[in-house]
């Protein structure tokens, strides 16, 4: 419309700055069928060696779109209330296809391994008997995935298992029960996650935990409660990150989280975290360890056993891993995420120019 003179001032979704004033139009309606969507095109992106070469072996995925969770740190709850009564808040693609993206991207990219990115990955037990027949025909590519423990299931951790799962993300966030529920707003026990650990190991898949540290009410004693779920649940790789806020998240309402600042001692646990779990070390090592100043070695040693399990966790090859690691550590995060990908890739040009 613009590259044609036309006025997008009345396009619903878009916000327009003119003769001094914000023009604010109303949402336009949820897409209720995905599978009328284009697959997303990473082509700008890919133009660049240490990208392609990178994603290939962890070729991003969506089968759907929204949460089931209302989860108190994530923009998700916003979202639902913007778009009340205006499309489903949550939407799923067809496994049919879903498989054609993934023959497509195969052909078209190379892609060797992919990343199931949404935490619907593994609604709907028919959804995941279906798909995962289809892959087992047609695809047959390790894969990684995001997923709840109550999505777990003895049945669906054994269609991963027989369709060569290599990983699983779970976020934990908390070890203690009352932040986790009553706080971050999750509804999982500490106990599902030990059942869904102890059913992933017992088929051979991988998986990580996402931890968040720095939580309200979260002090040093609650903050151990996380790395004992940690130690007991052995995964493959711990990413930890103190408490970050999407903005209009319903936590980043609350002016203790607004303005507070971690204290050093959490900012330790976060960068040592992983190494510690790993190492199996006693509570009391670790105690002695945090309560040191904050200071570069930890950051160093954490980032560095980090990416050895993180290694382990995606199986990218080495040289690509590396590759892509050295320029985020350089030039500072980039993430290629298939929502961007419909996108104009243009504001994102001068970075990648800088990184390649």
């Amino acid at each position: 419309m613009l590259e044609g003179g036309g006025d997008a001032g009345a396009v619903r979704n878009v916000w327009s700055h003119r003769a001094g004033r914000w023009h604010k139009n109303p949402s336009r309606r949820l897409v209720d069928d995905l599978d009328a969507l284009p697959f997303a095109d990473p082509s700008d992106y890919f133009r660049y060696p240490f990208v392609r070469d990178f994603y290939r072996f962890t070729y991003p995925i969506m089968t759907g779109r929204g949460c089931t969770e209302l989860c108190t740190y994530c923009v998700v709850p916003t979202q639902r209330a913007m778009y009340a009564g205006n499309g489903l808040p949550i939407r799923k693609r067809s496994p049919e296809n879903v498989i054609e993206e993934l023959l497509w991207a195969r052909a078209r990219f190379g892609a060797r391994m992919f990343k199931f990115e949404d935490t619907l990955f593994l609604l709907g037990e028919e959804w995941v008997a279906r798909f995962f027949a289809l892959y087992r025909e047609r695809v047959r590519l390790p894969f990684r995935g995001v997923a709840r423990p109550a999505f777990l299931t003895d049945a669906t951790v054994r269609e991963l298992a027989a369709s060569g799962c290599h990983s699983i993300i779970c976020a934990y966030e908390s070890g203690n029960e009352e932040i986790r529920r009553r706080v971050l707003g999750k509804r999982e026990t500490g106990a599902a996650y030990l059942e869904a650990a102890r059913r992933l190991r017992a088929h051979g898949i991988l998986f990580q935990a996402n931890n968040i540290l720095g939580s309200p009410g979260e002090d040093l004693d609650r903050a151990f409660e996380t790395y004992a779920m940690n130690v007991a649940t052995r995964p493959v790789v711990v990413d930890s990150d103190v408490l970050r806020l999407d903005p209009g998240a319903p936590l980043s309402q609350l002016a203790e989280v607004r303005d507070r600042r971690p204290p050093a001692t959490l900012i330790n646990l976060q960068q040592i975290m992983y190494l510690c779990v790993a190492l199996g070390l006693p509570q009391r090592v670790v105690r002695w360890l945090v309560n040191a100043p904050v200071n570069p070695l930890y950051f160093a040693v954490g980032r560095i056993a980090y990416a050895i399990g993180l290694k382990r966790s995606t199986g990218i090859p080495l040289v690509p891993f590396v590759r892509y690691g050295w320029h985020v550590a350089r030039d500072g995060e980039l993430v290629v995420e298939p929502d961007r990908w419909r996108n104009d890739p243009r504001p994102h040009a001068e970075a990648l120019a800088a990184a390649a």
